[in-house]
Order: C-alpha cells, then sequence, then structure tokens
C-alpha cells in the first residue's frame, strides 16, 4: 500500500510540475509575441526610435526567457529564436523589409515550442 502511495505522489508531482511549467511556458511566450508585435507595429509606422526601444525591450525581454526556460526547453529551438533576435537590431537600421519577416519567424518559433511540450494524447501515447 506504501508503495501505491508513493506512486501516486511522485505521478501527482510529475502532474503538478508540468502544469506549471506549462502555464510559465505559455505567459512567457505570450509576452514575448506581444512585444515582437509591437516592433512590428512601430516599424510599420515608421517610427525608427519607438521600434530601436521595442527591440532593445524585446532583446531584455528575451534574456529572461532564455534564463527562466533554459532548462525546459531544447537548445536548439532556443538558440534558433537566439539568432533570429540578434538579426533584428541590424535589420532595423538598415530599414530592410526582412526586419517583419524575422519577427515572424520568431512568433513562429515560440508557438512551436509551445505546441511541443503541449500533452497532446499523440505525444503521451
Amino acid at each position: 500500500m506504501k508503495r501505491v502511495l508513493l506512486c501516486g505522489a511522485i505521478t501527482a508531482i510529475i502532474i503538478i510540475t508540468s502544469v506549471i511549467m506549462l502555464i510559465s511556458l505559455n505567459n512567457h511566450n505570450n509576452a514575448l509575441c506581444s512585444k515582437v508585435d509591437e516592433c512590428v507595429e512601430a516599424y510599420e509606422n515608421k517610427k525608427s526610435e519607438l521600434a530601436l526601444q521595442k527591440v532593445e525591450e524585446l532583446t531584455h525581454l528575451w534574456e529572461d526567457y532564455y534564463t527562466d526556460m533554459a532548462f525546459v526547453v531544447q537548445s536548439d529551438k532556443i538558440h534558433g529564436i537566439c539568432v533570429s533576435i540578434s538579426k533584428l537590431k541590424p535589420l532595423l537600421k538598415e530599414q530592410s523589409n526582412e526586419f517583419i519577416s524575422e519577427c515572424e519567424s520568431i512568433k513562429l518559433s515560440l508557438e512551436l515550442i509551445y505546441d511541443s511540450h503541449y500533452p497532446y494524447l499523440r505525444n503521451v501515447i
């Protein structure tokens, strides 16, 4: 009976930890996506100073994300976003059209990270 209780407790701890990490991942992803949207909006409105400020804020938010989620998310997925974020400032200074595509790439990568961690039935079985 003690083994059953111990197994139940361990399973409950795993489930609770997974739910907490999934909620945290979702909150961080939503914050990053909204900041990316702010960058795109400032870029499309031809507000270079504001867009540069938003990119700086995105970079700081990304650093927080990286430190919080590095142990949850695989490093190759995080590395792709890191490369895209590092390209944003030079693309903004050049007024390149690739700025928007890099922003969309970041949002898509964040969406894929969340989907890969969500416990769909096909992932569990």
